[in-house]
């Protein structure tokens, strides 16, 4: 029999030459750590400050840049130009302060400097030299064209285009390269189901209350604009209209050496009337009124037609006014209910005062949709012009009312109404609508010569630097 013999196993303890290894060790690393750790956790706090000054310093540049783009919108919008200009009240950005200073330069260019303070007294100014360019922009290139007052806001019972209810916009032919476009020197409104099938232009381009149809994939996009909002700001001056804006000045077409022909005040013409054609230039002495109530016709003027009083269209009927030179009037016009007044000539009915059509009036028919060098213009030099409901216009519009001021824009409304048709142009201060409207621009119209162009200030930057 074997027996096997379980072998005991000693633990020896350290040697002698072994004892504080471990303590050795623990100081080398206890060393170590205090020669690192203190710089490592001074250079985070470093790191932390450096990361917090090139913040604020980035925050500077950027108000600063904010202050010159600021300049550079201040010398588009004003014409002429100041030759020096500071901030009045400083404007927080970035929580900087912002300052803004513009000096007229020898060469015509301007020294622009925007400093921009943070709360602990660091400043960063940029400095700018830019020039103002002359441009020219043609408002018949907009089927609405506000010229405004350049005030930004939200308010849509102030704004420069307020098209609220059901209102359609769009090009008489779809063109990529002569898209239908509205501009407003301030801000746009568009309230109810408003489709505007074209592109917006505004100096306050946050105005645009609207929901891009862009971003509507399923493309049943019932308010909003199909095009781009895009923000243009210059304040536009007075438009030289090569026309003239103030009627009494035509009394000189009128000189008793002219053969002309004088019609008494309050003369009215109608199917009836011996006379309908007149082929040299004919001077009502008071209003004058054209009736279809015994029967449609059409009257012609070939000499021009000068009416020191008021123009008016009486109810129903249709009434054919060939013109082969301007018309003048030094009162109103009004157009009565029904109305249909239908106007051969691409010629301009000046109209000192009010333009008013009433409910059912047509002046054109905007369905037919004409050329647009066929479309007349009709302006009210001192006063608005006004449709109601169901009218209809197929012209170019132009409320004037011309401030006295040479230097201030034209300050008139049109008045789209409630159920008014316009195929042209609509010009003025202020274009509202109050829904069911069609608004057609006439793609033809893009590029066509203009009865009214106008300089609007354009910057280039010649140079930039931040310190």
């Amino acid at each position: 029999m074997f027996r096997f013999m379980r072998r005991k196993r000693v633990i020896r303890g350290p040697k002698s030459r072994e004892r504080g290894a471990i303590l050795i060790v623990a100081l080398i690393v206890l060393a170590v750590g205090s020669l690192v750790i203190p710089p490592t956790l001074a250079h985070i706090g470093t790191g932390t400050k450096t990361v917090n000054v090139h913040r604020d310093a980035t925050a500077r540049v950027y108000a600063a840049d904010a202050g010159v783009e600021y300049a550079l919108k201040y010398l588009a919008s004003h014409d002429p130009q100041p030759t020096y200009y500071k901030t009045t009240t400083p404007t927080t950005l970035n929580d900087n302060t912002v300052t803004v200073e513009m000096w007229a330069q020898a060469d015509g260019t301007f020294k622009i400097i925007a400093a921009a303070e943070d709360a602990e007294g660091r400043t960063t100014s940029t400095v700018a030299y830019a020039d103002v360019v002359a441009t020219t922009v043609d408002p018949l290139e907009y089927g609405v064209f506000a010229l405004g007052n350049g005030n930004p806001g939200d308010d849509c019972n102030n704004a420069d285009i307020y098209l609220q209810g059901d209102v359609g916009y769009e090009s008489s032919v779809e063109d990529d390269a002569k898209p239908a476009k509205i501009y407003a020197n301030g801000n746009i409104c568009l309230g109810g189901s408003v489709l505007l099938k074209g592109s917006a232009y505004a100096t306050d381009v946050d105005g645009i209350d609207a929901l891009m149809c862009t971003d509507d994939p399923s493309g049943t996009c019932k308010k909003g604009i199909t095009g781009t909002a895009t923000e243009e700001y210059f304040e536009l001056p007075e438009p030289d209209m090569g026309i003239s804006t103030k009627v009494s000045d035509v009394n000189d077409k009128f000189d008793p050496g002219d053969s002309f022909i004088t019609l008494p005040a309050g003369t009215k013409i109608d199917a009836d009337t011996a006379v309908l054609f007149y082929d040299d230039p004919v001077k009502v002495s008071g209003s004058l009124t054209l009736s279809a109530k015994k029967g449609d016709f059409t009257v012609t003027f070939n000499g021009g037609l000068l009416i020191e009083g008021d123009l008016n269209i009486e109810d129903n009927g249709t009434i054919g006014l060939t013109i082969g030179a301007d018309v003048y009037v030094t009162g109103g016009m009004t157009s009565g209910q029904q109305s249909q007044l239908k106007i051969e000539g691409a010629y301009a009915l000046m109209i000192e005062g009010d333009v008013l059509l009433n409910g059912g009036a047509h002046i054109n028919d905007p369905d037919d949709r004409p050329p647009a060098a066929q479309l007349p213009f009709i302006v009210s030099c001192n006063g608005n012009i006004t449709l109601q409901g169901n009218s209809g216009v197929a012209a170019i519009l132009y409320a004037a009312n011309l401030d006295p001021d040479p230097n201030k824009p034209p300050k008139g409304t049109i008045d789209l109404g409630g159920g008014p048709d316009l195929y042209g142009i609509a010009l003025a201060d202020r274009v509202v609508s109050h829904g069911g409207n069609t608004i057609v621009y006439p793609t033809d119209a893009y590029g066509m010569d203009s009865f009214t162009s106008v300089d609007a200030g354009k910057t280039t930057i010649e140079y930039w630097k931040v310190n």
